[in-house]
């Protein structure tokens, strides 16, 4: 009997094994390396801030039975963008 293996390749920018990407295109499960300026570039790994994220927005969703998810998706881009042109360390 033969082995099982995973069906796809390991993906060398996440290191999982997952459908392969078009070429060029930057894996959503990667960590990302930031540019702090100083030499040093840390990895910022989003994925657990974004599944938070994604279930506090369900959550709300549904207890306040919002219907217009688009319009409530464009005004938190725009009040998280002027939140960090603001931000100051």
């Amino acid at each position: 009997m033969a082995g099982f293996g995973p069906t796809f390749p390991q993906c060398p920018q996440c290191n999982m094994y997952h459908p392969p990407l078009k070429l060029d295109e930057m894996c959503p499960l990667a960590k990302v390396k930031i540019s702090t300026g100083d030499g040093k570039s840390p990895d910022l790994d989003l994925n657990k801030f974004l599944a938070d994220f994604k279930n506090i927005l369900i959550a709300n969703i549904e207890k306040k039975q919002i219907k217009n998810t688009k319009k409530l998706i464009v005004d938190i881009i725009v009040e998280i963008t002027k939140f960090l042109e603001n931000y100051r360390e």
